[in-house]
């Protein structure tokens, strides 16, 4: 039985180590893949902040407890202009807006708005070969990239040592 429950926890591990490593790399290929798109002049049409909840397990001395956890997004419509043709953009960056930093986003939701009120230009990185697709801000965080690698190496290693001290 021991030796079940050992082989259980290392998949778990294991998939834990290849879901961290899988977004870590898929973070950094949307990053590479976009560095050939080019600038275009874009105006805010309009943006809000969206909440939402999230159920997450939180472990206690004495029982588990379920709580909600607020998520927020920002969403944003923007207009550009790339080769002569007019597109309507949605996304904000190459990868997911949604995060508990409610202050985060309000600040990102004033500057749209001072953006959108004083009709200031920001710029849009569009995909060339596609230019439907477009995001405002072309970053990547190395640190969170690195972080999550490291995680998943970390629930590797684990697997692999549970796995090794039950042979």
């Amino acid at each position: 039985m021991k030796t079940i429950a050992a082989l259980g926890f290392s998949l778990v591990m294991l998939g834990v180590g290849l879901l961290f490593i899988g977004k870590a790399g898929l973070n950094t290929y949307r990053y590479l893949g976009s560095s050939n798109w080019e600038r275009a002049p874009a105006l805010i049409e309009s943006s809000e902040i969206r909440t939402g909840r999230d159920s997450v397990a939180r472990s206690g001395i004495r029982a588990k407890v379920r709580r909600a956890l607020t998520l927020y997004e920002t969403q944003v419509t923007y207009r550009y202009e790339y080769d002569g043709k007019a597109y309507t953009g949605h996304r904000v960056d190459l990868g997911s807006r949604r995060s508990s930093d409610a202050k985060a986003h309000r600040k990102l939701k004033r500057r749209f708005d001072q953006l959108q009120a004083e009709q200031r230009q920001i710029y849009a990185w569009v995909n060339p070969t596609s230019p439907e697709e477009a995001v405002l801000y072309r970053t990547h965080n190395w640190v969170v990239t690195a972080s999550m690698a490291l995680f998943g190496l970390f629930g590797l290693g684990i697997a692999g040592g549970v796995v090794a001290s039950e042979l």
